[in-house]
């Protein structure tokens, strides 16, 4: 299968709950990436719950699949930068 982005086109993926999203973040519908950062001190930035984000569980009752998707995620984000040219 082939698939051709342009350049305007934007590619989202869904990573948590919208719902749970609502209840928990302050202003969810923001993308707002340093809401997942900490501070110097090691203290989280936002007050959401450490839980909030699991897509695979947590525990003995967790993803038996995740170590494999991960793998995945890693081989498909490896192929996608094979494909480009990047100049550091």
């Amino acid at each position: 299968m082939k698939v051709i982005l342009f350049c305007s086109c934007q590619v989202r993926l869904l990573l948590f709950n919208p719902r749970a999203a609502r209840t928990e973040f302050d202003s969810p519908e923001k993308y707002l990436p340093e809401r997942w950062l900490r501070s110097d001190d090691g203290a989280k930035k936002d007050t959401a719950h450490n839980m909030i984000v699991l897509p695979f569980g947590h525990g003995a009752r967790s993803c038996i699949g995740r170590r494999f998707a991960l793998q995945e995620v890693y081989l498909l984000a490896t192929k996608i930068l094979q494909s480009f040219y990047v100049d550091v």
